[in-house]
């Protein structure tokens, strides 16, 4: 029998079987069950009043799992399933068992379920059943290693993962610990162009008038956070002119308003407060008169 059709039987045993109480949900299709044989053999009943009494059921053996159902009255009806043993975690063994006054070609089936004794209608029958037992434990068992294998190298895997990563943190924070730390304090945070930015508030006004302590000025808001504040002088206003600071000479080369410069004469001084009619000088205002020489007589 090719595999397709060992997977076919398994997909027309689940439409046959009806379940109820502890097999209502179990599912008899899986990706890796396959048929392996089939027949009716003779259970015995394990009850004192019944010693020697046997009943016919239809056992079905798949790669994985051992069934037994009611026996079917055709080919297609419906039977009833009384017990499945999953042979990956019932501790199926499979033992000969001496023949009785009524029953020979016997053998038994001994699980952590329940065990009981079946009879074939052969010797041949027998010999058949036991050799595909025999077979499906002994396969089952393998496969069950297997798949222990291969999970306890996906946990030595993660386990190994975990403890690099680990490491990895460690060697991080021993890094960052023996970093050298800022003396002194914290200073203030870097401007994005380098600079520092400091966080001062302009100089609250005194208080006014006179002696006599009046009240306080209130308080001038102070700039918003990340206001970046400088002590450089202001640019000077477009043209060069910038009032004439108090208490000293001005520096070199500046041009001060109310001065006048160094080219001009002092009867010409020219101002940024003159008006226009001042600076309207004529030419005969700023020369000198010229003498008449008197003409001589005879």
């Amino acid at each position: 029998m090719h595999m397709k059709e060992r997977r076919l039987k398994v997909a027309a045993w689940e439409k046959r079987i009806s379940r109820d109480g502890q097999y209502e949900h179990f599912t008899l299709v899986t990706p890796t069950r396959v048929h392996v044989r089939e027949g009716v053999l003779a259970k015995k009943y394990n009850s004192n009043k019944h010693l020697s009494a046997y009943k016919d059921y239809y056992f079905i053996l798949f790669n994985d799992c051992l069934i037994y159902t009611s026996v079917p009255s055709s080919p297609t009806s419906r039977v009833s399933l009384h017990t499945v043993f999953e042979l990956w975690s019932c501790n199926l063994t499979i033992a000969d068992a001496p023949a009785d006054s009524t029953r020979k070609f016997g053998f038994e089936i001994i699980t952590n379920v329940k065990s009981f004794k079946v009879c074939a209608a052969d010797q041949k029958e027998k010999d058949e059943w036991l050799s595909d037992l025999k077979k499906c434990v002994i396969e089952t068992a393998q496969n069950m290693n297997s798949l222990d294998l291969t999970g306890a190298k996906e946990a030595a895997a993660a386990q190994a993962a975990a403890a690099k990563a680990q490491a990895e943190r460690e060697a991080l924070a021993a890094v960052a610990s023996a970093a050298p730390q800022p003396q002194g304090g914290a200073g203030p945070p870097p401007s994005p162009t380098g600079h520092s930015i400091l966080h001062s508030a302009p100089p609250s006004p005194s208080a006014g008038g006179g002696g006599g302590g009046g009240g306080s000025a209130p308080n001038t808001p102070k700039p918003p956070a990340g206001t970046i504040q400088s002590n450089r002088p202001a640019p000077a206003p477009p043209g060069g002119l910038v009032p004439k600071p108090p208490g000293g000479p001005p520096p070199p080369g500046t041009l001060v308003v109310g001065a006048p410069p160094p080219s001009a004469k002092p009867h010409a001084t020219v101002t940024k407060a003159a008006s226009a009619a001042q600076l309207n000088t004529t030419a005969t205002d700023a020369a000198p008169p010229v003498p008449v020489r008197p003409k001589k007589k005879g």
